[in-house]
């Protein structure tokens, strides 16, 4: 049944809604769930979390609105995995407390929404180019 589902020729991205979903659940279960420093089992989870999400990323071309979902949801991952580096660098693994507040954690989901975004469209517009030769 599973070999029917998976076409040849696809002409839109087939990014499952069901993927990108679960894998922001599970990113913010772990978030809500581990209380104190980020540590090395959220750099693990997210970049479990980034694998599953790539897995997904196949042959195609996506609107800019899925370009964006997309990213903001490989962001919300990447996030994860890195924020031990500023947990790190501002002194807060040793405590029972974070160090890096939510304010920082938006802002670096933002930047990397917006350079992954853009990553995107122009991964997106190589395929293009590469389909018409």
């Amino acid at each position: 049944m599973l070999l029917n589902y998976c076409p040849i020729n696809m002409k839109r991205s087939e990014i499952d809604p069901a993927a990108l979903l679960g894998a922001v659940l599970a990113a913010g279960l772990v978030l809500m769930i581990e209380k104190g420093p980020f540590g090395w089992l959220s750099t693990v989870g997210g970049l479990m979390l980034l694998m599953v999400i790539f897995a997904y990323d196949q042959e195609g071309e996506r609107s800019v609105f899925q370009s964006v979902a997309f990213s903001g949801v490989a962001s919300f991952c990447f996030v994860l995995a890195i924020a031990i580096v500023p947990e790190f660098l501002l002194g807060g693994i040793h405590h029972d407390e974070s160090a890096v507040s939510d304010w920082m954690l938006g802002s670096m989901w933002f930047f990397a929404t917006v350079l992954f975004t853009f990553l995107d469209r122009q991964k997106l517009k190589r395929r293009a180019v590469r389909h018409v030769k």
